[in-house]
């Protein structure tokens, strides 16, 4: 009935997931990642016409208030808001709505392609084969609200977060909007507890497989079997972190050690670890380790010109401590003003400044996460970011 009502309402189509979406809509700022649209748009004086989006849109006004009239595709009768900032709109891909306003409001926008929310409704929901969001305007969501700031950073990093993130968000509203606002009462299917082994395996398994390809939420769901929603909260469960961010810092691992062939430009890395631009690359490599690609490329550098210098300097630790073979960690420390060397006791978790009286105690974790690494490990410590490789005594 709604899609037959649709089709006989002349109306404009707004698509946004495209830079242009028509309707007397003009986009200043668009990022679009597999089904996720996020958008700034501007709207022209609109005299009283039927609108409607290919998606399911969340539109949180920004600027003045404005008045507006508006009815819904099954109303004859016509409403009349005053629209503040901060009001957030929620409509229906399916379902046109009749509008008329003087001003030429501002807004951020969320976009989701129908087959994202109807895997959501389906796999996520109970009797969910079908679904109704209600048109909603003016109103004020908390849950939205925050989504919606975290999506705007994302539009202003450029998807700085990579895909996993942003599709992630976007299966939070869905679920949200599928709860809060459907035309039909429904309740979410109840999963508790984290992945098992096999599925576990068989998603890290894919992960390490397609790293340097655009992996989806929704692709890696279907590996494991769940909703796009279940999948992150399982996920997490069993791995300890999101999905995003385990793939995002998987590749940074493989960055890493990527950096070590210098005859390959950080641009050419980037590509190779999966990363969209070298910008991307350098954001996350120092969101990560604390230092830029360059600059640790550098401090690799000066880590393999100062080994035998590193070595003495564990090995006169070492024999402080009357042991002759004991595993330690060294490295090179950065400030903001100089470069040193330093080296890790793993007996007592203190740092040497080599050449200095400072120690700094490290936690138990970061411990674990020395002992466990292979190859380089930067970490940020109170007085300096010092690139770790772990050398053994000869």
């Amino acid at each position: 009935m709604r899609s037959i009502r649709r089709q006989h309402l002349r109306h404009d189509l707004i698509d946004f997931a495209s830079s242009e979406p028509s309707g007397g809509f003009t986009c200043n700022e668009h990022l679009r990642v597999g089904p996720v649209t996020l958008t700034h748009c501007t709207s022209r004086p609109v005299e009283g016409k039927y609108l409607a989006s290919s998606q399911v849109v969340v539109a949180i006004h920004e600027g003045k208030a404005f008045e507006m009239n508006w009815r819904g595709a099954e109303s004859d009768r016509t409403q009349s808001i005053i629209v503040t900032h901060g009001h957030m709109h929620v409509g229906d891909a399916r379902l046109p709505l009749w509008v008329r306003y003087s001003a030429s409001p501002s807004f951020f926008a969320v976009a989701l392609d129908e087959a994202f929310v109807t895997e959501i409704s389906q796999k996520a929901f109970d009797h969910g084969d079908d679904f109704s969001i209600r048109t909603s305007i003016a109103v004020q969501d908390p849950v939205i609200a925050r989504l919606g700031a975290l999506g705007r950073r994302e539009l202003s990093e450029r998807g700085l977060g990579g895909s996993l993130y942003l599709e992630g968000l976007a299966a939070m509203l869905a679920v949200h909007l599928l709860r809060s606002y459907s035309s039909a009462e429904r309740s979410l299917i109840a999963h508790r507890g984290g992945l098992a082994p096999r599925q576990t395996r068989r998603v890290l398994d894919y992960i390490d497989a397609q790293l340097t390809e655009e992996l989806g939420l929704v692709e890696l769901a279907g590996i494991a079997g769940l909703s796009p929603h279940h999948f992150v909260e399982a996920f997490k469960i069993s791995v300890g972190k999101p999905p995003h961010r385990y793939v995002m810092e998987r590749r940074v691992q493989h960055a890493l050690e990527l950096l070590r062939d210098r005859d390959r430009t950080i641009a050419e890395i980037a590509h190779a670890a999966g990363f969209s631009s070298q910008s991307h690359l350098t954001a996350n490599f120092r969101r990560v380790i604390g230092l830029t690609p360059g600059r640790f490329r550098r401090s690799r550098l000066t880590v393999d010109g100062a080994v035998r210098q590193l070595r003495k300097a564990v090995a006169k630790q070492a024999r402080r401590r009357g042991r002759r073979k004991t595993p330690l960690v060294a490295g090179v420390t950065h400030n903001q003003s100089s470069t040193g060397l330093a080296c890790f006791d793993l007996g007592t978790g203190l740092v040497f400044q080599v050449g200095s009286r400072d120690r700094e105690k490290i936690p138990e974790t970061l411990l674990q996460i020395a002992l466990a690494v292979s190859g380089v490990l930067c970490v940020r410590l109170r007085v300096s970011t010092i690139c770790w490789t772990r050398l053994a005594l000869q």
